[in-house]
């Protein structure tokens, strides 16, 4: 008789820490995907994009794999002017407190990544790539959507892409969870 050993046991434990990395991509897409002024400003390219219609459910989940990624590679740069997001989940480790680690607990950072074409960039709202940025730390920050707690917004920066054609900011938002 063959002893098994613990397969088939492995996955009876709750889902935790790494193993929850595509769903938490996924509902961040949705989250995204609900919020009508992040989608207008992301599907209207023009100046006006506050005066546009609202997009209908099927033209918000167009927006996947177009304007908005579950990674951090955009695919191609359009050769027509996009706006941009994309997100990674990065430096998950032990969470470190007073010079200690915890068996219990890890801690990391989701990312998103915001890239508008310069052209633009400028709106009579404000610059396409703050406003985008705007809705997103609103959208995440301080939620309770990832690990335990609330997210905390922990680092932010400008990047620039594609010869500077391309420009706007990262965000990484902190989330603790269990192993």
């Amino acid at each position: 008789m063959a002893v098994q050993g613990n397969r088939g046991f492995r996955n009876k434990r709750p889902k935790r820490g790494l193993i929850q990395f595509t769903e938490w991509k996924q509902e961040a897409i949705n989250q995204l995907i609900q919020d009508d002024e992040l989608t207008k400003l992301l599907a209207y390219n023009t100046k006006d994009w506050k005066s546009k219609p609202s997009l209908t459910e099927e033209e918000r989940y167009n927006l996947v794999d177009k304007h908005i990624y579950s990674y951090r590679y955009v695919d191609e740069i359009a050769e027509e002017k996009q706006s941009y997001i994309s997100m990674s989940l990065n430096y998950f480790a032990p969470q470190e407190g007073y010079r200690q680690f915890s068996e219990k607990f890890v801690m990391g950072y989701f990312y998103f990544y915001i890239m508008v074409d310069r052209g633009v960039r400028h709106t009579p709202f404000g610059d396409r790539a703050d406003l985008i940025t705007a809705r997103v730390y609103d959208i995440f920050q301080e939620s309770r959507l990832f690990g335990i707690g609330e997210l905390e917004m922990k680092t932010q920066g400008e990047i620039w892409l594609d010869k500077g054609m391309y420009g706007g900011y990262h965000l990484g938002f902190q989330i603790i969870e269990f192993k």
